[in-house]
């Protein structure tokens, strides 16, 4: 089914260095650390003051790369979060400073080779790229970090050079001879993103007003999980108990009821449900089998089930015979009236992302579930907003209806809606956010908007899916 929905009006409230790289990693999420002084020129990292000088305190001179985007990467074929001799980059990194040149800085006497118009080296000939030219960061002036944690603390014996970010003298960059240190201006819009910021700065009661479920995988290509890691410490250190579970439980026979508030799930498994990583698993393979993203799912839905009280179960208002999925054989006599849920692909005018006040408000599609029972009572039902990842659309969600429609009428699980948002990230993605940077800046980007995804989010696309796609009937 699909619906076009105008810009809406109704506002919401608010819901809540390492300078040098040693391999190539897989993939990029950009560098927040390269600032450039000239709002124009905010992007790209070959436009900061390491590119334009050519030089780097750490790597020394440097050749940043004739392509603006940077070098090759990606090719993790085997998906071990290693770059193999025998894998061939295939995606182009974005907003990264690579420094060409300096992988005899990095590790003297290493033999180079060019893989992605970056030099890297297998220094003990076991098949894996070890050390590679240098990544310029750039996070702030240079100084003497006694403790490794980043963060400059004079009243340790800490001292720095008062050199600007390009840790060059006399080059007049920002921060150069002002007398105080001075981080990337850049790093306090990546800190107000920041998980581990908003824990820090939450009180007690913001934290445990909350429900956090986590997951990641043991063999996490981007090293996800010492970040979930730190994340827990940090919940931990206010106080808040978490609960940390090995592997999933259930399955669509026996939904797990996981009424931990704070639970960590740690699997055995790298970083899925990305198209360019596992295109397959998510669009064809067994909603109820044990494919890792499936397996996430259902997890994820156990707990979001957990997390709503008293909720509605069954079709509704209608007879259905006894359904028995026995070892995931489903053999029923469907009645003549539908018993399943549908799925909505919404088309919502968003506001909040026009360029001005005269301009035509762009459209944000959005995927919405409505679950049995909506079409066979009055009753209201909690909503999941479902925010993808990396590299993934709302329309790559379109077989969770099999999944929620099996639970339901099962009585595994609630009638709950599902709605999965646009958001993306990379480059032409969103993440959720509100940028910083002007999309004006940002290369082969085909759609110009203001930028406020996470206002829209807000403002237009809850506001317009829970009035006119799901009639108003949203138990909060």
């Amino acid at each position: 089914m699909a619906t076009t929905i105008p810009a809406a009006t109704t506002a919401r409230r608010r819901r809540c260095r390492r300078r040098g790289s040693s391999a190539p990693s897989p993939a990029s999420f950009g560098n927040p650390y390269l600032h450039h002084p000239d709002p124009s020129r905010q992007y790209l990292a070959s436009d900061s003051e390491p590119a334009r000088i050519g030089h780097d305190d750490q790597f020394g001179a440097f050749t940043p790369p004739t392509n603006p985007r940077g070098f090759l990467d990606g090719g993790d074929h085997n998906a071990d979060g290693l770059r193999q001799t025998n894998e061939v980059p295939t995606l182009p990194i974005d907003v990264l400073l690579l420094a060409g040149g300096t992988l005899q800085t990095i590790a003297p006497g290493a033999t180079g080779v060019d893989v992605g118009n970056r030099q890297v080296a297998d220094l003990n000939g076991d098949g894996v790229y070890d050390v590679g030219d240098g990544i310029v960061v750039n996070y702030s002036e240079p100084f003497n970090d006694l403790n490794g944690d980043l963060v400059f603390e004079p009243e340790l014996g800490e001292t720095f050079s008062d050199v600007g970010l390009d840790g060059v003298p006399d080059t007049g960059d920002f921060g150069e001879g002002n007398g105080v240190f001075d981080y990337d201006p850049d790093r306090a819009n990546y800190l107000a993103e920041d998980p581990l910021t908003r824990v820090a700065a939450g009180t007690p009661a913001d934290l445990t007003a909350q429900r956090i479920y986590m997951d990641v995988g043991t063999r996490d290509e981007f090293g996800f999980e010492r970040h979930y890691t730190n994340f827990v410490a940090a919940l931990r250190a206010r106080g808040v108990a978490v609960v940390e579970d090995q592997g999933f439980s259930g399955n669509c026979v026996t939904i797990p009821n996981l009424k931990d508030q704070f639970l960590l799930v740690r699997y055995d498994g790298g970083h899925v449900g990305i198209p360019t990583v596992d295109p397959d698993t998510l669009f064809s393979a067994d909603v109820c089998g044990s494919t890792i993203i499936w397996q996430r799912l259902r997890q994820l839905v156990g707990y979001m089930d957990s997390s709503f009280p008293n909720g509605v179960f069954g079709a509704g208002d209608i007879d259905l015979p006894s359904i028995d999925i026995g070892h995931g054989d489903v053999s029923v006599d469907i009645p003549d009236v539908d018993p399943r849920g549908d799925l909505v692909h919404a088309k919502i005018d968003s506001a909040a992302l026009r360029t001005s006040s005269t301009a035509a408000a762009p459209t944000e599609e959005v995927l919405v579930y409505r679950p049995p029972a909506f079409f066979h009572g009055k009753d209201s039902f909690p909503v999941v907003y479902f925010l993808g990842g990396y590299g993934q659309q709302p329309n790559d969600y379109e077989r969770t209806r099999d999944l929620l429609d099996l639970l339901i009428l099962t009585k595994e699980i609630q009638n709950m809606y599902f709605v999965f948002l646009p958001g993306n990230g990379g480059r032409t993605g969103s993440f959720y956010v509100n940028h910083v940077v002007p999309e004006s800046q940002v290369p082969a980007v085909s759609r110009i908007t203001s930028g406020r995804y996470e206002d829209a989010i807000l403002q237009d696309l809850i506001p317009a899916v829970e009035n006119d796609v799901l009639d108003g009937r949203v138990h909060h």
